[in-house]
């Protein structure tokens, strides 16, 4: 089964005018949002002064741009490929943020992609290895609104105003809710403006913010997609509105961008989940219906303090 880094090869020689942009695309700037962007390219807040792939990882360096990921190798493999492929490395990157508020428990990230086409794909981080990064996944569970949430729309809105021409979001994970939850809260003027909101196996939200007027607006240009084992895309409350991916894996393990199956140039899509998702969708809704927001909260306090003591950070 190929994946990301096979697909940005056999994509090399099509251009985005030649190839439109699809999920395949959206895979690959998502996965390249978790990579350790430098001071360099966060002073670089307009467009006019996006860096060109191919000059910003070797300036850069591949091992300080992979540096602290989930998985190395693969990453470095990707941007090696990336150098080679004539559609990616003409990409430009700009305006990246990293904050990371352990009194707030916010861990937040994004970085926009500028395409030789004139749109720009923002990108938002998923959860990374810091602790205080998986606290805030465990407030999901009974805030209405994670500081992380804020900030996306915040970002979000910001690039619009310095930015002109189309805009694209996404992320996986973390990264997936954010992009959803910040099209959902940008200004109308920013909403005008979206040609494509890409959620990567994310989260759900606490409260039901899929059935409003908005989202209905947006509907026609969300696109989610999920493993077949999926287990991170059915917590919370979720659009039933998805497509399921073959995988090269089984169980959480799915969650991996790179066992995410390419097929004929975009994703490779499955018939439905797997039996084992769907039950842990239904045992995991039947178990929250259950416990109020008051007992959520004191669950989380705990374990945040069990955390905590151990004095880690990541």
């Amino acid at each position: 089964m190929k994946n990301m880094i096979d697909y940005v090869r056999d994509a090399g020689n099509f251009g985005f005018d030649e190839k439109p942009f699809c999920a395949a695309d959206s895979v690959v700037l998502a996965q390249l949002s978790y990579l350790q962007f430098g001071n360099e390219l966060s002073a670089v807040e307009k467009p006019r002064a996006a860096v060109r792939l191919a000059e910003y990882i070797p300036l850069r360096g591949i091992r300080a741009l992979v540096e602290g990921t989930f998985m190395p190798p693969k990453n470095e493999k990707l941007l090696l490929t990336i150098l080679e492929s004539g559609r990616f490395r003409e990409i430009r990157a700009y305006a990246h943020v990293a904050e990371l508020d352990q009194q707030s428990q916010k861990q937040f990230s994004a970085t926009t992609f500028l395409l030789p086409t004139g749109v720009h794909y923002v990108a938002f981080r998923g959860t990374d290895a810091t602790l205080v990064g998986w606290k805030e996944d465990l407030n999901m569970a009974f805030l209405p609104k994670v500081p992380a949430q804020a900030s996306a729309v915040a970002y979000l809105d910001g690039i619009a105003k310095a930015a002109s021409g189309m805009l694209m979001v996404g992320g996986h994970s973390k990264g997936g809710n954010l992009a959803l939850y910040a099209a959902l809260k940008s200004a109308p003027e920013t909403r005008k403006r979206l040609r494509g909101v890409f959620n990567h196996d994310g989260p759900g939200f606490r409260e039901d913010l899929l059935s409003d007027q908005v989202y209905q607006s947006l509907l026609g240009m969300v696109q989610t997609s999920i493993p077949k084992d999926s287990v991170v895309g059915m917590l919370l409350q979720h659009d039933s509105r998805y497509r399921v991916v073959e995988c090269a894996s089984i169980g959480l393990f799915q969650h991996d961008l790179y066992t995410w199956g390419i097929e004929n140039g975009d994703l490779q899509y499955a018939g439905t989940l797997s039996t084992s998702s769907m039950v842990f969708a239904k045992s995991l809704e039947a178990w929250l219906s259950k416990v109020d927001t008051p007992r959520r909260e004191r669950f989380v306090d705990v374990l945040t303090q069990v955390l905590d003591a151990t004095r880690l950070e990541t």
